[in-house]
């Protein structure tokens, strides 16, 4: 345990209060306002829709808190499928992890209705699942926060710029299994 602190530690000029640095910030910036001037439309397709509508406060955040004692059991790993076939691989992953690692819980986050309905009947009775949270930075700062994982594994390319900055900016390394980019995404 680190105990002593450095100049490393200390943010940068270009982080904001809220730990997230000018890419961070002009992406939430932008998601924010484009979220508010759109509000209208997709507020009324969530509305409209029950698909929509059924896990929208879950994917808000909302419930996460309850589960802090579940998240506090032992130290976390969070694996992040989108749905149905994600969280098939997922699984596979999760039952060889499970073997290996016993001392730690697996949190596992779905986006669709699908995905959480075959999760919450093939996950084991010790496995947390969450949905997903909502891309906008106070959202997924907060489930990060709550769920604490010491490692995040994301399945397939879900690449979110929130979910990753809030893991870099509690130094919780992120491992993509099965995912696909460009040479040229990579660099970046």
């Amino acid at each position: 345990m680190k105990t002593t602190s450095t100049a490393e530690d200390a943010p940068s000029a270009a982080t904001t209060r809220h730990g997230c640095g000018g890419y961070c910030w002009a992406y939430n910036t932008l998601g924010t306002a484009l979220g508010v001037l759109t509000a209208p439309v997709w507020g009324t397709y969530v509305a409209l829709s029950p698909k929509y509508r059924a896990n929208f406060a879950a994917r808000m955040g909302h419930g996460l808190a309850a589960l802090r004692t579940r998240f506090s059991a032992k130290p976390n790993i969070w694996i992040h499928a989108v749905s149905v076939g994600e969280f098939n691989l997922a699984l596979t992953l999760l039952q060889h992890l499970r073997v290996s690692y016993p001392q730690y819980q697996f949190v596992v986050s779905v986006t669709t209705l699908t995905g959480h309905a075959l999760a919450r009947e093939r996950l084991a009775p010790e496995d947390v699942l969450i949905y997903f949270p909502f891309e906008w930075w106070p959202v997924m700062e907060r489930a990060v926060r709550l769920v604490r994982p010491r490692l995040a594994i994301v399945v397939e390319t879900e690449i979110w710029p929130n979910f990753l900055y809030a893991l870099s900016r509690d130094k919780v390394p992120c491992v993509l299994v099965n995912g696909r980019i460009s040479a040229t995404s990579y660099r970046r």
